[in-house]
């Protein structure tokens, strides 16, 4: 089997599998092929790029899978498959996809489908699984496609965020999250900093990434920034008698404290 990808950064106990090249300790430096294996312990991250530019940071108690890739073959013959069985990750998919379908990750019963994207995951195998499309330093957030047996949906707008549910197959509409929410349900190991700079001069992929980078979004002027969930980009006004305020996911109704009025 070739060589499809490199790890760049690891830190703490990652550890693969690899009928090629055997198992063990996944270092900085080593070589990712076609169905391997890849998980990480408590407090672990790594980083791994792949030869197409696609890059993924998976944080601790996580595990992924290379499934399918191909690059450099005839023109629109690319193609790149994933499988995050559970844990975070931060992805970047591959520049060359000439089609959305020629990039995809397999979240438990859920296909991700990503062009030109950047993907935030969090999956857990139950009801709290989400995916959200991040903004890019440039130009616009590319495009999302979530499907199963019975249901599509998708996301092209930068924290635009689904839930799937690790049973069953439907989904439910995506909802646009403050992007303090999104730091909040992501962050781990290795994803403070990973994956916005890219190789400077041909040398290795710097330490320092950055796959939240927060931008100035209109969320970040909402009274309640922090702790509630809206289903659109409108700021909502609240009469001034009506303190109470619902949860988007779950629909539970609760009461503010003194301090958060």
């Amino acid at each position: 089997m070739k060589n499809v990808g490199k790890c760049v950064n690891v830190s703490g106990d990652v550890s693969a599998r690899s009928k090629a090249l055997g198992d063990g300790p996944l270092v900085r430096g080593a070589y990712v092929q076609v169905e391997d294996q890849i998980q990480t312990a408590d407090a672990s991250f790594v980083y791994i790029e792949f030869l197409d530019g696609s890059r993924f940071a998976l944080s601790e108690n996580s595990q992924m899978s290379v499934d399918a890739f191909g690059y450099r073959h005839e023109p629109y013959e690319d193609f790149a498959c994933f499988t995050v069985t559970y844990g975070k990750f931060v992805c970047i998919s591959g520049a060359p996809a000439s089609s959305i379908g020629d990039f995809s990750i397999q979240l438990n019963n859920t296909t991700i489908s990503m062009k030109s994207a950047r993907l935030a995951g969090r999956i857990e195998n139950a009801d709290s699984d989400f995916v959200t499309l991040l903004p890019q330093r440039t130009g616009p957030a590319g495009e999302v496609l979530a499907h199963t047996k019975a249901a599509v949906a998708s996301i092209d707008r930068a924290y635009q965020t689904l839930r799937i549910s690790g049973v069953g197959h439907d989904l439910p509409t995506p909802l646009t999250l403050p992007s303090q929410v999104v730091i909040e349900t992501y962050m781990g190991p290795g994803l403070e900093k990973a994956f916005l700079e890219t190789v400077i001069n041909g040398a290795d992929i710097i330490d320092n990434f950055q796959p939240f980078d927060i931008l100035n979004d209109q969320f970040l002027e909402r009274q309640f920034i922090s702790k509630h969930v809206y289903p659109s980009d409108v700021i909502r006004e609240e009469p001034s008698h009506n303190e109470l305020l619902e949860d988007a996911f779950i629909g539970e109704r609760f009461q503010l404290r003194d301090g958060e009025r």
